[in-house]
């Protein structure tokens, strides 16, 4: 994430330079809000495979991702977005468990450690030159290959570089490079992530 937030800094400052205030201005002006407001309860019953002790898990969280994309100046565009998810729950806690957390909470609405967690999940510069986007930084990505997961509160995020083209009639070639991915919360539905 360090290494996005110095190469996005570094692109700004040097893509800002080459353009009049006016431009910046109207790239302000032209910007989009974007957010999304989730909740989720969940209540599963187990019958077989779990311990007596876990047959049964539920959770209530809300959260959701709020953020904004400025217009476009020159092809070059930037976006940020922070994500949340947030336990509303009366039987969370239990201090006789250990970690303090209830053992029938369901891990798949939280982050790490069944946790309420937000952070900046999106943070990107993008370039458009006629059929051709590059984007760079932490972002949203649905592919063939690699997607968000997008199944409860939190999605999947990679950090990398895609190029994308259209010049093909009905075809898109995606290349990309990616360092670093955040899981989202489905995966701790997963006894390997968990």
């Amino acid at each position: 994430m360090k290494k996005t937030l110095l190469i996005s800094a570094v692109l700004m400052v040097g893509a800002t330079q080459g353009f009049a205030a006016n431009d910046l201005e109207s790239a302000f002006k032209e910007s989009k809000v974007m957010g999304q407001f989730r909740a989720f309860y969940i209540d599963r019953n187990y019958d077989s495979g779990t311990s007596a002790a876990v047959k049964d898990r539920s959770a209530f969280a809300i959260g959701g991702k709020f953020g904004f994309e400025t217009g476009t100046v020159n092809g070059l565009k930037f976006g940020i977005m922070a994500y949340s998810t947030n336990a509303i729950d009366p039987n969370r806690l239990d201090p006789k468990a250990p970690g303090g957390l209830n053992p029938h909470l369901d891990p798949s609405l939280f982050g790490k450690d069944r946790k309420s967690v937000t952070y900046i999940g999106q943070l990107y510069l993008n370039y458009n030159y006629k059929n051709t986007t590059v984007k760079i930084g932490r972002q949203e990505i649905n592919t063939p290959m690699m997607g968000m997961d997008d199944a409860r509160m939190l999605p999947n995020l990679f950090e990398g570089v895609m190029i994308t083209n259209k010049d093909l009639p009905k075809t898109s070639l995606i290349v990309g490079h990616f360092w670093s991915m955040a899981y989202g919360t489905f995966a701790n539905a997963y006894a390997i992530c968990s």
